[in-house]
C-alpha cells in the first residue's frame, strides 16, 4: 500500500459520512491489466493502489470510490516489458508517478450488478469510463470485481513508435478484484 495519500482521497476521506466505508485487504486484492503483445495476450497487475471506498447499496447517490494507483509498482513478470512500461513512451513514472479512478455514479442493474461510471486520469489525461462491476456484501465483507477496456493512445500510453497499435494493441482491459472490510 502506498504511504502517501493523494488530495483525491483525503477529500474523499473527510467528506461527511453516509455511505458506509470499507477498508481494502491489499493482500486479498488485486487490480490488473492487460493487453496483447506481438500477437500474444499478456497480464499485469499493479502491487500498489490505495483505494478510499464509500458504498451502500442502499445509498448509491452517496456512493464514491477513489483509487490512487503507483505507476512504477506494475508488473508483467517480462524484466524487458517490466522495464519499458516505467518509460516516458508508456507510463512515464518519472513524470506521472499516479493514476487516478474516480467512481462518482452506481446505477443497479439487480442481482448484486452495478454500472459504474468513473474518470480515469493517466499521464495526465482523463476520460470517462463506465462499465460493469459485481459485488457481493456479506456480513462486514465485500467483495467486488469489475473490468473496462480503453483505448491507452488516449491516455497517451505508448507513444512514438508504439502508437500504430502494430507491436503492442491498443485496446488495455483493466481488472480489479477487490476484498473490503466494513470500517467499525
Amino acid at each position: 500500500m502506498m504511504r502517501g495519500v493523494s488530495v483525491l482521497l483525503m477529500l474523499l476521506l473527510s467528506a461527511p459520512a453516509a455511505a458506509t466505508e470499507w477498508h481494502v485487504d491489499y493482500e486479498a486484492s488485486r487490480l490488473g491489466f492487460s493487453g496483447v503483445q506481438t500477437g500474444a495476450r499478456f497480464d499485469g497487475r499493479f502491487e500498489r493502489f490505495d483505494a478510499a471506498i464509500r458504498f451502500d447499496p442502499e445509498k448509491l447517490g452517496e456512493a464514491q470510490v477513489a483509487v490512487e494507483i503507483d505507476m512504477a509498482s506494475a508488473i508483467t513478470g517480462n524484466a524487458q516489458r517490466d522495464t519499458a512500461v516505467k518509460q516516458p513512451e508508456w507510463f512515464d513514472v518519472a513524470s506521472f508517478p499516479t493514476a487516478a479512478f474516480e467512481v462518482r455514479k452506481f446505477r443497479a442493474l439487480g442481482d448484486g450488478r452495478y454500472q459504474a461510471r468513473a474518470n480515469l486520469t493517466i499521464k495526465g489525461a482523463s476520460r470517462r469510463v463506465s462499465f460493469p462491476v459485481a459485488i457481493e456484501i456479506s456480513g462486514d465483507t465485500a467483495q467486488a470485481e469489475g473490468a473496462v477496456t480503453v483505448d491507452r493512445a488516449k491516455f497517451n500510453v505508448g507513444t512514438g513508435q508504439w502508437a500504430s497499435g502494430q507491436w503492442v494493441g491498443r485496446d488495455v482491459t483493466i481488472s480489479f478484484a477487490l476484498v473490503a472490510r466494513r470500517k467499525p
